[in-house]
């Protein structure tokens, strides 16, 4: 079942640029779910690759030991190491909010648990990409996550993820959202029939209806 076609969603995302202050704004998808008890129905966790990077200037921060800080050197990320961050003291508890506040995102290893309370940045909303130092590319890695979204059913029925900016074309912008929503209705209990709204907002304008 389609609820949506290529040529509707290239035409919003121009109407959208043309109305735009900026060029550089970055363009959401909003998504309104119905038929979801948000106490009882499972909750569901995922993520996708985009064809194309989602941000413009997408901040992410590798979180790691001294072997994954000379791999972040090399790769050009900034860094912090995992002593840096750990504990709970009101310095440390300042540090993190600042990383949550500014990056969208955290590269880490599995190690990463035993050392930092991921608890916080959740509650941020800052997703988290595991590595594998042994054999990865970090450089490589890092260039999937600016292309990556994740899908996450929290305290709330709506569901938004970011597809690109203004200045993308149009046809560019319609393939991230495809290609999110498609992967976000595998997630969903009964998939399309769970979408109450689709919209699409940049980051000063105003939600424009997809259905």
């Amino acid at each position: 079942m389609s609820i949506y076609t290529m040529e509707k969603l290239e035409s919003i995302c121009a109407t959208a640029a043309e109305g735009a202050k900026r060029k550089d704004e970055t363009m959401e998808v909003q998504v309104c779910l119905k038929g979801y008890d948000l106490k009882r129905d499972k909750k569901f966790d995922g993520s996708v690759v985009l064809p194309f990077q989602k941000r413009k200037n997408e901040r992410v921060l590798v979180v790691g030991d001294r072997n994954l800080e000379e791999m972040a050197k090399e790769a050009g990320l900034p860094f912090v190491l995992y002593d840096d961050v750990a504990g709970k003291t009101k310095e440390k508890k300042t540090m993190k909010k600042k990383f949550a506040e500014n990056y969208h995102a955290v590269i880490t290893t599995n190690t990463f648990h035993k050392y930092f309370e991921i608890a916080f940045l959740n509650r941020k909303r800052t997703p988290f990409y595991i590595f594998d130092p042994n054999g990865g590319n970090l450089k490589k890695f890092h260039d999937e996550v600016l292309r990556t979204v994740k899908f996450k059913l929290r305290q709330t029925n709506v569901v938004s993820f970011p597809v690109g900016t203004l200045e993308m074309n149009p046809a560019e912008i319609s393939q991230n959202i495809r290609t999110g929503l498609d992967f976000l209705f595998t997630l969903l209990k009964k998939g399309v029939q769970n979408i109450d709204t689709i919209s699409l907002k940049t980051t000063q304008g105003k939600p424009l209806r997809l259905c």
